[in-house]
């Protein structure tokens, strides 16, 4: 039987990423959009990486449907953005690539996949005849806005060594 390890610094860490995301995103809501939860969506990605990123904009979006009352936009909206975040930072280990994922990841990908969902879900809420498109300028200006509150925060991080020491310190066992 194989047994998976989970580092519980990253699960603590990631459950307060969730936290912070939903308090923030409820504070401070707009119609379509959640900047705050791509900023951390950005933090995280680069602090823990893709998975991680996944799993905690899963937790937030989740809270906010079932605390706040959001629709699956809140779901969708969060996850394909953190995860390319992650998947890019991975890649090229440069928190502009987090940024450029969370923008795309949210801003087309998620914004896309949300039209038909919302379709079949919330038929009430969106019209027929709704493009596949209509949702980009909102997640877009999202991801634009959240993100780029995010990677100024992790550049500050960065500066000030307290990244480098988190990182070491959710590396270790």
């Amino acid at each position: 039987m194989k047994t998976t390890k989970i580092n519980v610094r990253k699960l603590v860490c990631a459950a307060m990423m969730s936290t912070m995301g939903y308090v923030l995103s409820t504070f401070v809501s707009f119609p379509h959009m959640a900047p705050f939860q791509s900023m951390m969506n950005v933090i995280c990605a680069v602090m823990l990486g893709p998975w991680w990123a996944f799993a905690s904009a899963f937790v937030t979006g989740s809270m906010r449907i079932m605390l706040n009352g959001c629709n699956i936009m809140a779901l969708v909206g969060a996850i394909i953005g953190a995860w390319l975040a992650g998947f890019l930072f991975q890649m090229g280990h440069k928190v502009w690539l987090a940024y450029i994922g969370e923008i795309v990841g949210t801003g087309l990908f998620a914004a896309v996949f949300c039209v038909p969902l919302m379709k079949i879900f919330y038929t009430a809420q969106i019209s027929a005849q709704a493009s596949l498109f209509f949702l980009i300028p909102d997640f877009t200006l999202a991801g634009i806005i959240g993100g780029a509150m995010g990677i100024v925060l992790v550049a500050i991080l960065y500066q000030t060594k307290a990244m480098q020491r988190m990182k070491f310190i959710l590396e270790q066992a």
